[in-house]
Parts: structure tokens; sequence; C-alpha cells
């Protein structure tokens, strides 16, 4: 449901990106890693790490979830802790965990109630080793797990609830229980396991249940309507969630991604092509094809990670294409269109200077340390 504080985001990502279109990009120098590590500086605002430096200078539950290892280990644990603790307090205070806190600390859903805020949230806390945040506000998490089981889960079925939509991954697709939010529920029940957190199903059948309804014996299918397509995020997170790890599996999902283009030129895309029978929130309109066959820089850096521990000869591609563009662009862009341009409409043009660079950066100095 769109509020007034929905409209002025919107507002404000709308003027953000059209001054851009005539400034251009904000540029960097020095080598890539370089690059990353000023990119990561002026991500921090002195409160909490931003998103970017331009459009999302909010806090995003879901992306700072995806940094907050690599920045931890990087040597940002402190600044990670204050982050966790500036979005907690503002949760507190709301009584919820939402996607996203505005820059001016309103705790606001983009577009939906999510099935990965609070699992990414929790990841979070996790990766800081911040256990203790957890201890010192263990009914409030456990009151959002609760919530969260009854808002996200239907137990006659085990899965996420069909007859509502989440937000998720793609925030603007109108999806009917994702592989990708089935698998937040697992990861979520994994990482309460960690931080001793008592969850009210059985995560172990929830593993099963994913992979029997989900893969069809070639790749995973996209959500319960299993519509014969192959999607980025359903090949990747079964096995970056932990529900998965077979190798002959992951071998499947990469040469279905490849065979339908996902991965080209550089990973990742979430579908070779926009589809008809898609749903979209309306705001979509004002971005189209933003999540279709546009090239995401997140979601591809999250397909290297699962890359890094399955498969180390594409893994090392990819990770070079992504030094290449850092060093090409002298900046860490959102996300490009297909024809492997900034990707523009004339509402929005991509965003600029992304924390992600912090998992492109982690991952590059690890192998640097073999």
């Amino acid at each position: 449901m769109l509020t007034l504080t929905h409209l002025r985001e919107g507002l404000r990502i709308f003027l953000a990106s059209w001054k851009a279109k005539y400034r251009g990009f904000r540029l960097y120098q020095g080598t890539p890693e370089q690059i990353a590590r000023a990119i990561i500086q002026n991500c921090w605002n002195g409160r909490y790490f931003q998103t970017s430096t331009r459009n999302f200078a909010e806090f995003w539950t879901r992306d700072f979830g995806i940094c907050a290892e690599a920045l931890v280990q990087l040597g940002y644990r402190e600044k990670v802790v204050l982050t966790v603790r500036y979005a907690l307090n503002a949760f507190k205070k709301a009584n919820t965990i939402t996607t996203t806190i505005t820059p001016s600390g309103v705790p606001i859903d983009c577009f939906s109630f999510a099935s990965d805020s609070l699992p990414w949230f929790l990841h979070r806390i996790n990766a800081a080793q911040a256990s203790f945040l957890v201890e010192e506000n263990r009914t409030f998490f456990e009151e959002r797990i609760k919530e969260y089981y009854q808002k996200v889960v239907d137990s006659h079925t085990g899965l996420v609830r069909a007859d509502r939509v989440f937000s998720g991954m793609r925030d603007y697709a109108k999806r009917r229980s994702s592989c990708y939010d089935n698998c937040m529920v697992y990861f979520l029940g994994e990482t309460c396991r960690r931080l001793k957190l008592t969850i009210p199903w059985n995560n172990k059948k929830l593993q099963k249940h994913i992979e029997h309804t989900f893969w069809n014996g070639t790749y995973f299918y996209d959500d319960l309507n299993k519509r014969a397509i192959v999607v980025g995020d359903a090949q990747v997170f079964p096995f970056w969630t932990g529900v998965c790890s077979d190798t002959k599996k992951l071998r499947s999902c990469v040469e279905a991604m490849e065979r339908t283009g996902l991965t080209a030129p550089w990973p990742l895309k979430y579908t070779a092509q926009r589809e008809k029978d898609e749903q979209w929130f309306f705001s979509e309109l004002l971005v189209k094809n933003y999540e279709t066959n546009s090239i995401w820089m997140h979601l591809g850096l999250c397909y290297l990670d699962v890359l890094k521990k399955y498969d180390q000869k594409r893994f090392r591609v990819h990770l070079e294409q992504y030094s290449k563009l850092i060093e090409k662009h002298q900046t860490f862009l959102e996300v490009y269109d297909q024809n492997e341009s900034p990707f523009s409409t004339p509402f929005y043009l991509a965003d600029e200077g992304m924390l992600w660079v912090s998992k492109w950066l982690w991952l590059k100095e690890k192998v640097k340390r073999k």
C-alpha cells in the first residue's frame, strides 16, 4: 500500500536520477580495489551504511544483509554493529522489521511485507558476531518470528503462502510462493538456530519440501505457477542459503542459465526476456525491464558466492569481469541493460557507488590470499 512516505521517496529518487543524467556519474580514481574502498567509505554517513551514494541513500535490510559478512571481514565490524543498532532502534519504535528505513528514519516496506527482511536482518547480526543484540532484544525478535510465520507461511503446506504477494529479491514482481521466498524461510530457520532463537516450523522438513516442490529435473521453478522459464534468483538462492548442496543440480542450473543467456555478457539477469504473463506492481511501468533482462550486480555477486564454493573456473572469470567494469566506469553501478549500458529510462538512471562493491572486494582479496 502506497503512502505519502513512499511517494516522497519515489520523488527523491527520481530527482537524484534526473540530476545524474546531466551531471554524470561520480568517478573515483585509482585501482578497482582503491575505488571499492572509497565507495565503502562514502556509503558510511556517520550513522549507518547506506546502500549507495545517490539514489538509495537509505538503509535497505536486504542489501545490507548481502554486504554484512564482507564488510566485517574487510575490517568494518564496528560500523556494521553501529548500523545494526541504528536499524534495530528504528524497527523497535515501529514494532516491525521492514525492507527499508528512509533517510529521515522512517521504516517502510517496498512494496509489501517482505519474505526476506527478518532473515537478512538476523543474518546481519550473526555475520557481525553480535549475538548480544539478540540477548538484549530477545522478546522483540521472538515476536517478529511469530509474526513472520503467521504472515508468510501456510501452516497446511509448510511453504510460503500462495494467496498473497510478498516483496523479495524482485521487488516489482508479483510472485506466488516463489522459490526465493521459500529459501528465505529456510535461511531464517538456520540463522535462528545459530542465534539460539526458536522457530515454529521444522526446517529439515522444509528443506526437503522446497527441493521436491521446485526442482523440475533441470532447474528450479520460479514459483508455484511452475512456468517453463529460467529465473536467476531461483537458481542461485537454493544453493546460497544451503537448501541444496547437490553439485549435479548446481551444474544443471548453471547450464540452464548459460543456455538462456542469463550470465551473458556477465552475471546475472533475472530472465532472458520480458514474459507476457508476469504480473508487476504499478510502479514498474516507470522503470520497465528493470527486473527482467537487465543485468543485476548484487544478484551476480551472490552467484559468485555460489561459484566460489562449487566452480572456481567460472568464479574467477566472472570476478575478473567485475574488476574490468569497475575500472571502466570508475565506480560500482547498480544495474546494466541487456546492451551493456548503465540502465536508464526517462524516469530513472542506474544507481552508482553501491555498497555491494564490498562483496566484490572481499571475494577479490580472498583470491589474492590463496
